[in-house]
């Protein structure tokens, strides 16, 4: 799964775009990080894993990386 993940996330850090495909093809290791923390109610869905370098992952701790609290219809629905 985390290959899958990797490639998914094109090989960058989802947080600074920070090219990791030379660490993978090195072996270094990538973080697999919760975009919302299992301590927060998120789950282990792949929905909910996304790649960071090793410095994104220690700055973003134990908060959640997601962009927004809101959900923007994609449409207005309301009739006229």
């Amino acid at each position: 799964m985390k290959r899958g993940i990797f490639f998914r996330d094109k090989g960058v850090c989802t947080l600074c775009r920070k090219d990791l495909t030379g660490s993978y093809n090195l072996g270094i290791n990538f973080e697999i990080d919760h975009i919302v923390p299992l301590s927060k109610y998120g789950n282990n869905d792949p929905s909910n894993l996304q790649i960071l370098c090793n410095e994104c992952n220690l700055l973003k701790l134990n908060r959640s990386s997601q962009t927004s609290q809101y959900d923007i219809p994609l449409w207005n629905m309301v009739n006229d």
